[in-house]
């Protein structure tokens, strides 16, 4: 009954896995003395729970030293025959060495399986680093053929890539000396929006050549066709965001957000929307104020580029009307770094030509 008791409530009662075993050994031996000699048959019971609840070798010498005792119990107290004594022996060495046997061999096994279990873990791990990492290389590989596509159908230069992405960097972090918490941004979340930025203008990949590189002034419905670029990138990127699954502040979501509302103004007449306000995501509140400023002081074919200070008195007259007030500010703050970026990067004869074939 405490064996039972004790496989019952071993889980639960973690101490009696030891306790009774020994409890119930002690009384098979005192049954022994007190009762009969036959109490004897007791003593398997009691060593199979040993062997359950102690390892192997502690189980092995409980074991031998409770089947001496009982072996010299027979002999003193009941004055057994050497027959009787031989055949306790036997039988008692033959349950010791199956019981041994057995539970050797389990634990051999256990401890493979663990071994194996930890081998498969370290395998999973291995495998999971591997597929995270491949998945990130896809990515990576993804989005830069969105970006190369975006600058393949674009007239701009790589150059202008790397500037609007620099442009962008110092707004953002331009923005924390704001003091509000909805224009203060992360570091990862800075650095997704520079990542993203290059593909703000994806959707000029819809847009045919004749109208995308006409040199003079656009037409109405020409206007009308070109402005289509900023939802055609949108479109774009989020079907492309449907086989990312980096979450709501994922690369290609912010890259969405850009390309659709980068053309929107702080007054809501911008488009293809009309978004105003802080309806407009500020990633692409960032990106207006970046792209207006290098298509300002950058030349092209068809217009000589303007100084800084003509660029920057342009964007501090649209303050409140087409740009973001807050945007404006840290821009006012950044703009000697604004000009050491539009200088350094500034497009060479080379890329120009570049950019017109």
């Amino acid at each position: 009954g405490f064996d039972w008791w004790s496989i019952s409530r071993g889980k639960s009662l973690p101490l009696l896995r030891r306790a009774i075993p020994l409890l119930t050994m002690v009384l098979a031996i005192a049954a022994t003395w007190f009762n009969h000699p036959n109490a004897v048959v007791w003593l398997p019971v009691t060593c199979f729970l040993v062997f359950m609840y102690f390892p192997v070798r502690q189980a092995q010498l409980i074991a031998l030293f409770a089947i001496a005792a009982d072996l010299l119990i027979l002999s003193v107290h009941w004055h057994q025959d050497a027959a009787m004594l031989l055949r306790t022996l036997l039988s008692s060495l033959l349950i010791f060495g199956l019981l041994s046997l057995f539970f050797q061999v389990n634990h051999a096994t256990s401890t493979e399986l663990k071994q194996t279990n930890q081998q498969l873990n370290v395998v999973l791990e291995d495998y999971d680093l591997l597929r995270q990492r491949e998945m990130r290389r896809s990515r990576e590989q993804m989005i830069h053929a969105l970006t190369q596509l975006s600058q393949y159908r674009d007239s701009e230069t790589g150059q202008h890539i790397v500037r609007t992405q620099l442009f962008v960097k110092q707004l953002a972090q331009a923005l924390a000396h704001v003091g509000q918490p909805a224009y203060t941004l992360s570091q990862e979340e800075v650095d997704l929006i520079v990542k993203a930025a290059p593909m703000h203008d994806l959707g000029k990949i819809g847009i045919p050549d004749h109208i995308l590189r006409k040199p003079g002034r656009h037409t109405f419905e020409e206007t009308l066709l070109m402005r289509t670029h900023a939802s055609i990138g949108e479109a774009t990127l989020l079907a492309a965001a449907q086989q990312d699954n980096s979450g709501e502040r994922g690369l290609l979501q912010v890259a969405a957000r850009i390309a659709g509302a980068h053309h929107e103004n702080w007054d809501g007449s911008g488009y293809p929307r009309g978004l105003s306000g802080e309806a407009i995501p500020l990633e692409a509140r960032l990106m207006a104020v970046a792209d207006v400023y290098d298509a300002l002081t950058t030349s092209r074919h068809y217009k000589p580029g303007w100084t800084h200070e003509e660029a920057c008195a342009e964007i501090l007259s649209q303050k409140g009307r087409r740009f973001d007030p807050r945007v404006v500010e840290a821009f006012e703050r950044e703009q000697a770094a604004m000009r050491r970026i539009a200088e350094q990067y500034q497009d060479t004869t080379e890329n120009k030509a570049c950019a017109a074939s």
